[in-house]
């Protein structure tokens, strides 16, 4: 094997394990975070002192509802960013000359999730929108909905179609049979 063919190899998993990292910077941030805080108190309180703190801290953050909203919020919307990445490169498509459509903005709407993203530059948001069948396979969605941004060529509105955001609050059927028969309803 020639030194260039294992340098590229070498490049090629530094590359993919940075990638990775980055993808995950959200989760790998708050366990540094949490190191980081038992670390600087263990000399000062003691070990197990210092691990009953962390972990009450983190449990505060998830009783106090705002918190635990705005961190499930945080984690979903990581979670959306790498589902995307995962599946602009599963779907090949190839018009990107090697880099995906850049997230710039994840929300969630009543159908799933809406992003806000900007294709690289030397594509267009049509490669997209020609590709959204085999992302919507790959995410094992509904549908994948690309719309182009009136102002700006280079930005597109994406939604993840999870669900039907009709029958969200419909009850199952059993349940909605009884509740129409206690109210009257005679064509059950």
């Amino acid at each position: 094997m020639s030194e260039a063919h294992q340098e590229s190899i070498v490049e090629f998993f530094f590359g993919a394990l940075l990638r990775m990292a980055w993808s995950w910077r959200i989760e790998l941030f708050g366990l540094a975070t949490t190191a980081g805080v038992w670390a600087a108190l263990r000399p000062r309180i003691g070990v197990q002192l210092a691990a009953l703190l962390v972990i009450l801290a983190w449990a505060l953050a998830v009783a106090i509802r705002p918190s635990r909203r705005w961190l499930a919020g945080l984690l979903h919307r990581a979670d959306v960013r790498r589902e995307w990445g995962h599946a602009v490169r599963a779907a090949a498509i190839t018009d990107y000359h090697d880099q995906i459509p850049r997230v710039i903005k994840v929300w969630q709407v009543p159908a799933g999730d809406a992003l806000t993203v900007a294709v690289p530059v030397g594509g267009t948001v049509l490669h997209l929108e020609n590709d959204a069948e085999a992302m919507a396979a790959v995410l094992a969605v509904r549908k994948v909905q690309v719309t182009r941004d009136p102002v700006n060529a280079r930005l597109g509105r994406v939604v993840i179609v999870r669900r039907d955001p009709l029958v969200l609050d419909a009850p199952p059927w059993p349940t909605a049979r009884r509740r129409l028969s206690v109210c009257g309803n005679q064509y059950l």
